[in-house]
């Protein structure tokens, strides 16, 4: 899997430039998902399973920028996808992002002490997809300022500090919406 795909602009990746592998399990879910990243620009590869998402990434027909994963499917969870990306040597550069009606700070915990990008509460809207691009971007310029001359060579930091803050922010916007 290439680390780069060719910018189209200036040396800047743009949500046009990316793939994102949506994985869930649930149909519904996943159809207003891939809509929504869509109309964002982005390119999607769906996975109805993690093993399915897995054999995706393998395969690597496609090159993917960030995998988009629920949390909770039977057989290879979100979980179990997430550390397979994580000990992987060719896409472990490739950002995960979580998402799960699950807003239990264990789960969230979980997500980032195994690698997690971002966790994103169900259900997503439009204002939780629009900016995914910038995870990839971050980890980019990271890597750059780290002296990291492909982004496979390294690891990205994690910060639980502001992801968790962010479940707190959701799930008080929800209290106060219902």
């Amino acid at each position: 899997m290439e680390a780069e795909a060719a910018p189209s602009q200036g040396g800047a990746l743009l949500p046009t430039d990316m793939t994102i592998l949506l994985v869930d399990d649930d149909r519904t879910s996943r159809l207003i998902v891939s809509g929504l990243l869509i109309k964002c620009g982005y390119k999607v590869e769906v996975a109805d399973s993690g093993q399915q998402a897995l054999d995706i990434l393998r395969a690597e027909q496609k090159q993917i920028h960030l995998v988009l994963t629920d949390v909770m499917m039977p057989g290879i969870d979100g979980l179990d996808l997430l550390k397979a990306v994580r000990t992987s040597q060719r896409y472990h550069h490739v950002p995960v992002i979580m998402m799960s009606s699950n807003e239990h700070v264990g789960t969230v915990w979980e997500s980032v002490r195994l690698g997690a990008e971002d966790y994103l509460l169900k259900p997503v809207g439009m204002r939780d997809v629009q900016h995914i691009w910038t995870h990839v971007w971050r980890r980019r310029i990271l890597f750059q300022r780290q002296g990291v001359k492909q982004v496979e060579e390294a690891q990205p930091p994690v910060c639980l500090g502001l992801l968790l803050l962010r479940v707190r922010v959701a799930r008080r916007i929800r209290q106060r919406v219902r």
